[in-house]
């Protein structure tokens, strides 16, 4: 670690296809992955 942040930021510019749900998966994905975010 190099003291840098890991911001995440989930945009949903595609409304008619984005849904709580498939951004719900995405961060039990990331958390899967053993990835944690600071912001």
């Amino acid at each position: 670690s190099r003291g840098g942040k890991f911001v995440l930021r989930i945009e949903d510019t595609d409304l008619e296809r984005s849904t709580r749900k498939s951004e719900e998966a995405m961060l039990e994905d990331l958390s899967w992955l053993g990835l944690g975010w600071d912001e």
